[in-house]
């Protein structure tokens, strides 16, 4: 039998977990299923409910990546016996804190988070008369930001309740490894294993959480044939490179992508990166070249290599990785690659992409001294030195720049789908009523819609955007808000974020045909 929430239907054998399987069979038969309770194929979850949103955290979809499964690709979680707590997130994965990985300003540039990361978190509307003789609700999968090498889904800002009510739909968050403990297998694996031959071990975690979705999302109410993969930032570059894998083919049928577009590291190189990686600290001053050192370490064995690295703490390897770069588009897919998954496609963009991403390039302020700063909630700004650096004429000349460079090539991924015969819509979210000096500074800065899409304004507590929310702009946010969740939905539903929107005229959000058509924000 499969229990969905409140519903005691059937249970749908998976053959890969098919112990797992069998033990519901013979248990749960004699059980009164709970309505926060829902049977996975690893177990039962109980989670808790919120007044019409049923909430299940720290749900386990892999094996924890730990000792030697550290550098390969996510595994199938472990069943378990009895009735499994999801009350409460799992850890964020091990990367260096900061504002974008962490509202604890204690875990600012400091190790932070657990390998032991591979949790995903589901709110699903609760299922009523009307709703069960409904067809399973449509499903939102989220891919978080943080450049590849921060973040984590438990940031209040990505906090499903609000959207899963007003979508009527299952939505789903996760963590991913970050940083160096994602795109490892392009400097040390080099193909051994076919697993991680191609795409970094991050990217394969989400292909692996996407596989828990459809073989689990019904047992949430959730159809696993109507799922759409949303990311933002580093989230959506991966969303692009997951309509490019093969990995992820059957996985998702349409696609959101907010603030980001596939690019190149340039800061470290492989060679570089690992050299870090298996170089003794008290060989840190030597001045072996770079070649002279890969011989040496190619002369051991395999095994030996990898023990080396496996053995290491996660501390270790982030001290020695501090420098890691962003988000690699060579630990992706390849950047030339077709997309083997187009689907209609949600393009969303910000008025200044860069501004925030660039705020230390013209500022001497710590990450400490920043996160004061927005956080003071005080308008007498402009005597500070962040705001006299911040002003000079080249910082914007850069930005304009670079918020060109950005457009042209989401403009050239949007031509690619349509001309593959997939609809594709685009908003420019351009809003920036909140103080100054932030309005002047920053614009439509990076992330500012994100809040605004899940309806999530944290203004009790210390957060990277708290600064932008007020009391005299409420109102105002709150309409833009009810507008991005109109157009989401019909856009899950139906591939046509028009779908709710009414309009006599032309429609709301135009469809891309390479003519600049956006719908504003």
């Amino acid at each position: 039998m499969k229990y969905c929430l409140s519903d005691l239907a059937h249970i749908s054998v998976n053959l890969r977990h098919w112990s797992a399987t069998l033990l519901m069979v013979l248990i749960l038969p004699s059980m009164a299923m709970a309505s926060t309770q829902a049977v996975t194929a690893s177990g039962v979850v109980e989670g808790d409910d919120l007044e019409g949103v049923i909430r299940f955290l720290g749900i386990p979809y892999a094996q924890p990546p730990l000792g030697r499964m550290r550098w390969k690709a996510a595994q199938d979680a472990e069943p378990w016996a009895g009735v499994r707590e999801a009350k409460a997130f799992g850890d964020a994965c091990s990367q260096i804190g900061g504002f974008f990985a962490s509202d604890d300003d204690s875990t600012f540039d400091e190790r932070f988070g657990s390998e032991d990361c591979l949790y995903l978190n589901v709110w699903t509307p609760v299922a009523d008369e009307h709703t069960r003789l409904q067809s399973p609700r449509p499903v939102l999968v989220f891919i978080h930001g943080g450049s590849g090498i921060t973040g984590a889904a438990s940031l209040p800002v990505y906090d499903g309740e609000r959207l899963a009510r007003e979508l009527n739909a299952v939505v789903v968050t996760f963590n991913y490894r970050l940083g160096i403990f994602s795109m490892l297998r392009t400097v040390i694996l080099d193909g051994r294993d076919p697993a991680t031959k191609r795409g970094s071990l991050g990217l394969k975690d989400q292909v692996k959480a996407l596989d828990w979705v459809r073989t689990n999302i019904d047992a949430f109410g959730g159809d696993p044939n109507e799922v759409t993969l949303m990311g933002h930032s580093a989230g959506s570059i991966f969303v692009w490179a997951l309509m490019r894998s093969p990995l992820a083919s059957g996985y998702f049928q349409r696609a959101v992508t907010l603030s980001g577009v596939p690019y190149d590291r340039k800061t470290m190189s492989i060679r570089k990166l690992r050299r870090k990686l298996y170089q003794d600290e008290k060989d840190d001053e030597t001045t072996i070249s770079d070649e002279e050192f890969d011989e040496a370490l190619n002369q051991q064995s395999e095994e030996v290599r990898d023990n080396y690295v496996s053995d290491l703490t996660d501390e270790q390897v982030l001290s020695k990785t501090k420098t890691v770069a962003k988000l690699d588009s060579e630990a992706l897919e390849d950047e030339d690659a077709v997309f083997v998954n187009a689907v209609p496609t949600l393009i969303g963009t910000v008025g200044n992409e860069t501004s925030l991403i660039r705020i230390f390039d013209y500022s001497r302020l710590s990450t400490m001294e920043f996160w004061l700063l927005v956080n003071s909630l005080r308008n007498d700004l402009e005597t500070t030195d962040f705001v006299r650096k911040y002003r000079q004429k080249a910082f914007f000349r850069k930005t304009e720049k670079l918020n060109q460079k950005e457009e042209v090539l989401m403009a050239s991924l949007a031509d690619e789908l349509v001309q593959l015969g997939m609809p594709v819509y685009r908003y420019q979210f351009i809003w920036q009523n909140y103080p100054e000096p932030w309005s002047t500074l920053l614009g439509a800065y990076h992330a500012i819609d994100v809040p605004v899409l899940f309806g999530n304004f944290d203004i009790d507590r210390p957060n990277i955007t708290r600064f932008t929310w007020t009391e005299d702009n409420a109102e105002e946010r709150e309409v833009l808000h009810r507008e991005l969740v109109t157009g989401l939905k019909g856009f899950i539903e139906a591939g046509d974020p028009n779908l709710y929107v009414e309009s006599a005229g032309e429609p709301v959000w135009p469809q891309w045909d390479s003519r600049a058509l956006f719908k504003t924000f």
